[in-house]
């Protein structure tokens, strides 16, 4: 049973996770009464779940049920090589741009996930991770490039939970993590592009490998 706090948000992520994993297979039809009774909570919840899951074209409400869409390989790894492409050219305009304070976050939010590694704090993990994509995507400057990467960030965000349970990656994004840091604080425009679509393509060949495994165990 999931319990009290922040209870339409925990819903919200124990669907989101079940649609990922494929708990919930493309195509099911759920009803708000079936997900309640198998969560143990109200409807409520379960409907405002529901309703973000369809802004985010997860699930699509069908007057019978709520249909699962979720979303194919194809489409997660599209998603991971556009951030390839579009990464390294926002990091290189970042490390010309980047003010001292924003260089300080990302050193804080390093450090920091360094120690959640150690402590195996997988929704830890995954905040430090958008957080710092997030500042190191506005420290760019570049408005297009931010309004480009931040959604295609926050949807492969969501598919972390495929590739979380790997305790290697988790250590090994940290610590790419912190090259990129290192050539933000020279100004090195290579050097940053380098360690940031390094940073992408590791990310997508775990997401290959994640999804590899998950096609094996079904």
């Amino acid at each position: 049973m999931i319990k009290n706090t922040s209870l339409a948000d925990q819903v919200f992520e124990q669907l989101e996770k079940g649609i990922i994993l494929g708990d919930y297979k493309q195509g099911d039809i759920v009803t708000e009464k079936e997900l309640a009774e198998g969560l143990g909570v109200s409807r409520t919840p379960v409907r405002e779940a529901l309703n973000r899951l369809e802004h985010d074209n997860m699930v699509e409400e069908t007057g019978k049920g709520t249909k699962i869409i979720g979303i194919s390989e194809k489409d997660i790894l599209t998603i991971y090589k556009l951030r390839e492409q579009l990464d390294g050219l926002c990091a290189s305009e970042a490390a010309e741009n980047i003010t001292d304070d924003e260089l300080k976050q990302l050193e804080d939010i390093v450090d920091y996930a360094d120690f959640c590694v150690t402590k195996q704090d997988a929704d830890k993990i995954r905040e430090c991770d958008n957080n710092f994509h997030e500042i190191l995507y506005r420290s760019s400057k570049n408005p297009v490039l931010y309004n480009i990467l931040i959604p295609l960030h926050k949807k492969a965000a969501k598919y972390r939970w495929l590739t979380i349970s790997d305790p290697s990656r988790a250590a090994l994004s940290a610590a790419e993590h912190r090259q990129i840091v290192e050539a933000m604080k020279k100004h090195d425009p290579q050097a940053a592009t380098i360690a940031m679509v390094s940073h992408a393509t590791r990310a997508r060949q775990a997401m290959e490998r994640a999804q590899a495994k998950k096609r094996e165990e079904k």
